[in-house]
């Protein structure tokens, strides 16, 4: 009899080490055990496993692309790139992290490669890792989301283009108000354009004085006046 007991007590220490694994809190399967639909029992063990952090919860799910998810989201929640399946869950970890190193060792060169970078830059408000970016576009959203962030007109200065240059000096003027962020824009049209929708927005007419283009200048000045 105490033989008995002493072996289910041993039984049951197993069962919840088989749970528990080295990567996370102990786990009662026996919810998800007892559905009898193979994606739903899958759901189920993706939603303990992730909840409990518990890498060996989802090496039990059937489905690839469920284990899959299962140990990514974990792999996001820790912190923790040395788990991580696929670029798109090293792309998370990195801006999590904040570290472009991650970034270095996404296979795929292009798309995940670029967003890993983009969203670190950002992350750290470091524009010099925006020129790591192989798309133009994602390039020049980097540098002027960093701009805006940063306050900085100057950051803009290395954009190739002068009409995306001005795009990202107009993005800066407008989201601050900044009409000596406007005297940056290269192109006259945009200048002014850029000194008139500031002018209206601090409601401060002097500010129409700066513009070259009379009948903008008029326009703003009759508004303001």
């Amino acid at each position: 009899m105490k033989q008995g007991v002493i072996l289910a007590a041993l039984l049951s220490v197993l069962v919840l080490i088989s749970s528990c694994g080295i990567t996370g809190h102990a786990v009662d399967l026996s919810k998800c055990d007892s559905i009898t639909n193979d994606i739903e029992r899958d759901n189920c063990l993706v939603d303990l496993g992730v909840a409990a952090r518990n890498i060996g919860v989802c090496h039990k799910i059937n489905d690839e692309a469920l284990n899959k998810e299962c140990i990514n989201r974990i792999a996001i929640l820790k912190q923790d790139a040395s788990l991580c399946i696929g670029d798109w869950c090293l792309a998370q970890v990195a801006e999590v992290k904040q570290s472009e190193k991650i970034c270095e060792r996404i296979e795929n060169k292009d798309y995940w490669h670029d967003i890993c970078y983009k969203h670190v830059a950002e992350a750290k408000n470091d524009e010099n890792l925006c020129i790591k970016l192989s798309d133009e576009e994602y390039q020049l959203d980097c540098i002027t989301n960093i701009a805006v962030a940063k306050h900085d007109v100057k950051i803009c200065e290395p954009i190739i283009g002068i009409l995306d240059e001005d795009d990202c000096s107009m993005a800066v003027a407008l989201e601050y108000n900044d009409e000596n962020a406007c005297m940056e824009v290269h192109h006259n049209i945009n200048r002014n354009a850029c000194l008139s929708k500031v002018a209206h927005k601090k409601e401060d007419a002097s500010i129409c004085e700066l513009i070259t283009i009379d009948v903008i200048k008029e326009s703003c000045l009759n508004d303001l006046g």
